[in-house]
């Protein structure tokens, strides 16, 4: 398997590994905050949503634009904007798989040339698509060791939750 395929396949994987973690746990668990001003479960599967439709935005200018600008955007307002502490993980799953399928089909459709346009992070400067996935896929993956850290917190509390 190519780079490029293994980074499609990643990506591809990333809403049901969240969906296993979220699986199994009541709305109390998922909606716990571990502290003030910090995100419960519904909350850090919300970011990923708004963190994947971020993306997909940025790999269609990438795909579309010369060297286009990739701004930055505020996690805190989109997850409490589109209230995600209120909304059904379901719903919320659903949501993260339709986007990232949607991200899934522009990636697989990219001929090797098209892995290497590019545009400028706000942050990180001039990316390709290449590697703006691996910057995507990164930062999803801490949001998963947040998830696991926050279950394994929330079956302690609750016995008998696996």
């Amino acid at each position: 398997m190519g780079e490029h395929e293994d980074l499609v396949r990643k990506l591809g994987t990333m809403p049901d590994r969240v969906a296993e973690l979220v699986a199994g746990l009541d709305e109390e668990a998922l909606r716990r905050r571990p502290a003030e001003g910090e995100w419960s479960m519904t909350e850090v599967c919300g970011h990923l949503v708004e963190d994947a439709r971020t993306w997909q935005e940025r790999f269609m200018l990438m795909t579309t634009q010369a060297d286009p600008y990739l701004k930055r955007y505020d996690p805190e307002a989109g997850v409490r904007e589109r209230g995600y502490q209120g909304a059904a993980i379901e719903k919320t799953m659903d949501e993260f798989r339709r986007v990232r399928g949607q991200t899934i089909e522009l990636l697989s459709g990219l001929s090797p040339e098209g892995w290497e346009r590019a545009g400028r992070h706000w942050s990180e400067g001039q990316v390709t698509i290449a590697g703006a996935c691996s910057i995507a896929l990164e930062h999803a993956e801490s949001h998963l060791e947040q998830l696991r850290e926050l279950r394994e917190k929330a079956t302690q509390q609750r016995p008998g939750v696996s």
